[in-house]
C-alpha cells in the first residue's frame, strides 16, 4: 500500500467546489468531505485529473458520470467518465459521443473512444454523421482513428474517406490507411481508390507506394508491372525499411519468385539486424508451405554457395 497525498473535489451544480487532501496509507480508508447545505452535488473527483500512477475505481451514478464528462477540467477525468458511460444506453449516449466528437479542441483520445463507442452502430445514418465529422476534423490523430475504426465503408463515408488522399496536411500513414481500408471493403472499385490515392511514396520506407503496389496485385490492376516493382524494392537499391516492407506485402499477398530470392543473401548477411532479422522470419514461414519450400529448395539446388545461409530457415 502506497503512502501520499490525495486531492478529493466535490463539484456542485452551480459551478462551486470544495475540495480537501488527505495521506492514504491504508488499502481501505474513509475520507470526509463537508459539504455545503443546500447545494446538489454534481459529480466527486479523487486525484483530480490522475496524478497517482495506478488503478482506481470511482463508484458514481451515470448522471454524474455525465456532468463530469461535460464539465471537468482535467482531460484524464472526462476520458474515466466517457469509459464510464458505455453501459449506459446507446439511444441516451449518443447525444453525449455527438458532444465530445463535435467539441472543438478536444484531446484527441476522448474522440477516439467516443468513435470506438459508436462503431457497433456503423448503419445507423446519425453515426455515420458523426464519422464523417471525425474524418472532417482538423486534427489528424482524430481522422487517423476515424479510419481505423470504421468496421464498414457505407455510401455516406466513401467521399470524406477518399478526400483524406487529397489533404495537404493528411499523414502518409493515413492515406496508406484509408487506401486498405476502402480496398478491402469495396473491392470492386480498387482501381478507383488506388488512382485516388496519388503518387506519393510515403515518408517511412515507402509506406504508401508499397501499399498501393499490394493493392494492385491483390486486386489485378496493372498487376504483373506491380509485382515486379515490388520485387525491385526488395533490391539493395533501397533503403532497409523499405525493403522489409516490400517483403511483407509480398508475404501478405503469398507470393515468392526467384527475384526476391535473389536478393535474400545480401539481406540475411547484412550487419543491420532490422533487415537480416525481418527477412529471415519471412522466409523461414513461407519455407513451412509446401509450395514455397519447392521454390526455395530449387532456388538453393541451382545456387549452392548459399545454402549455410538459409541452414537456419531450411530447420
Amino acid at each position: 500500500v502506497f503512502d501520499m497525498p490525495m486531492r478529493f473535489e466535490a463539484h456542485f451544480e452551480d459551478g462551486s467546489k470544495v475540495q480537501t487532501e488527505a495521506r492514504i496509507h491504508k488499502t481501505e480508508q474513509s475520507v470526509r468531505l463537508e459539504l455545503p447545505d443546500k447545494k446538489n452535488l454534481s459529480y466527486w473527483l479523487a486525484d483530480p485529473n490522475r496524478h497517482i500512477l495506478g488503478s482506481m475505481k470511482q463508484i458514481q451514478p451515470q448522471a454524474h458520470f455525465k456532468a463530469m464528462l461535460e464539465k471537468a477540467e482535467g482531460v484524464l477525468d472526462r476520458f474515466y467518465a466517457l469509459q464510464q458511460l458505455r453501459s449506459m444506453e446507446f439511444a441516451q449516449r449518443l447525444p453525449l459521443l455527438s458532444q465530445v466528437i463535435q467539441r472543438k479542441g478536444e484531446f484527441h483520445a476522448l474522440k477516439a473512444e467516443a468513435l470506438q463507442q459508436l462503431t457497433d452502430h456503423s448503419n445507423d445514418a446519425a453515426v455515420q454523421e458523426l464519422f464523417a465529422k471525425a474524418l472532417n476534423d482538423t486534427d489528424q490523430e482524430v481522422r487517423k482513428a476515424a479510419v481505423d475504426l470504421l468496421p464498414q465503408v457505407p455510401d455516406a463515408l466513401v467521399e470524406p474517406l477518399v478526400a483524406q488522399f487529397a489533404l495537404d496536411h493528411a499523414s502518409y500513414q493515413l492515406q496508406e490507411s484509408t487506401l486498405r481500408l476502402l480496398c478491402r471493403h469495396r473491392p470492386k472499385e480498387a482501381a478507383r481508390w488506388i488512382a485516388a490515392s496519388g503518387k506519393g511514396l510515403g515518408n517511412r520506407g515507402q509506406n504508401l507506394g508499397v501499399a498501393r503496389l499490394e493493392m494492385q496485385v491483390q486486386h489485378g490492376v496493372k498487376a504483373e508491372e506491380a509485382l515486379a516493382a515490388l520485387e525491385d524494392l526488395c533490391s539493395p537499391a533501397h533503403e532497409f525499411i523499405t525493403r522489409t516492407q516490400a517483403w511483407q506485402a509480398l508475404y501478405r499477398l503469398n507470393v515468392l519468385t526467384e527475384a526476391m530470392l535473389e536478393t535474400a543473401p545480401q539481406a540475411l548477411s547484412h550487419a543491420n539486424r532490422r533487415l537480416a532479422g525481418p527477412i529471415a522470419a519471412t522466409l523461414k514461414d513461407f519455407y513451412g508451405t509446401h509450395r514455397h519450400r519447392i521454390t526455395i529448395d530449387r532456388w538453393l539446388a541451382q545456387n549452392r554457395q548459399h545454402q549455410a545461409l538459409f541452414a537456419s530457415i531450411r530447420g
